[in-house]
């Protein structure tokens, strides 16, 4: 038998997001960033001036005054363990909604992604202004506890890590589950089904199956939720009562000088630059672990 010849052989299409016109669409949005957080790192080396914003002397006495000053250091370190917190409380409470919209909720789907889509209709710091209110002594919150019995007597969260910790899940619970959504959507029924028909309980295909193939939209969404709340500033203000500082909030007091005669934008800026550099950390580790051949068996 002769061979057949194949005609109009070409290469296979890839993803918009993987070809070269993406890349090059992408580069006027990266160098706009680069431009910016640059130039954030090079304030960051100058020294503050009572005259001017800055006087252009290199020094590295911002960076050493983040990493040996009390007060920056320890908003720093506060900032990295709410984010990580609240990064898996979000998962936890965001998962269960996610799958039961995606495999309960049948013709309501649509109603409850749209539920939980308008929550950005309303301005993020009316919403924190509400938790104020829920969460003060006497509050609504405070009532629920009492009545669960799981305090003795009247207790204010405003001004604690547990107030704070709270509005952080609040703010990016939304977006973990629209992430987690997508996720869940991808998964082919047929195969959770082959598994379950295969003699597997529910949780064992939960666990081999659905969490593996689900695991991009839980990174996506704890890559988004941890960057956002690292830097919070509108949460640790409205629920901190003035007594817990997270980096975000103390950036702001540094740079406009909050208890000084003037703000110090070099030290901004280092906190600035800190924060970033934490965030991409935290990034590079998430998606360096879960990229792992134990997640990538299941894709």
């Amino acid at each position: 038998m002769s061979a057949v010849p194949v005609r109009g052989s070409r290469r296979p299409d890839l993803p918009f997001a993987a070809s070269p016109a993406f890349a090059l669409a992408s580069l006027p949005v990266l160098a706009f960033f680069a431009v910016f957080i640059g130039w954030l790192a090079v304030i960051s080396v100058f020294k503050p001036s009572v005259f001017a914003v800055y006087t252009a002397n290199f020094t590295l006495e911002n960076y050493i005054k983040v990493f040996t000053s009390r007060i920056y250091y320890e908003a720093l370190l506060r900032s990295i363990w709410l984010s990580a917190l609240s990064t898996v409380f979000t998962v936890l409470i965001a998962y269960p909604i996610a799958y039961h919209i995606c495999r309960r909720a049948g013709h309501l789907k649509g109603a409850y992604i749209a539920i939980v889509a308008s929550v950005f209709l309303v301005t993020f710091v009316i919403k924190i202004y509400a938790w104020q209110i829920l969460l003060e002594r006497a509050g609504l919150v405070d009532r629920l506890l009492q009545l669960l019995g799981l305090t003795q007597g009247p207790t204010r969260l405003i001004g604690t890590e547990t107030g704070i910790l709270i509005g952080l899940v609040y703010a990016s619970l939304p977006y973990m589950i629209l992430s987690l959504i997508t996720a869940v959507e991808k998964v082919p029924r047929d195969v959770e089904h082959a598994a379950a028909v295969s003699g597997a309980p529910p949780l064992t295909v939960f666990r081999t199956v659905t969490l593996p193939l689900t695991m991009p939209g839980i990174v996506t969404g704890a890559l988004f939720t941890f960057a956002l709340n690292v830097a919070a500033f509108i949460v640790p203000a409205l629920l901190g009562g003035g007594t817990i500082t997270m980096a975000g909030l103390l950036i702001q007091r540094v740079s406009v000088g909050v208890g000084t005669a003037g703000g110090n934008w070099p030290l901004a800026a280092a906190l600035s630059v800190v924060l970033l550099a934490i965030s991409a950390l935290f990034s590079l580790g998430l998606v360096r672990v879960f990229s792992s051949r134990r997640w990538r068996l299941a894709a």
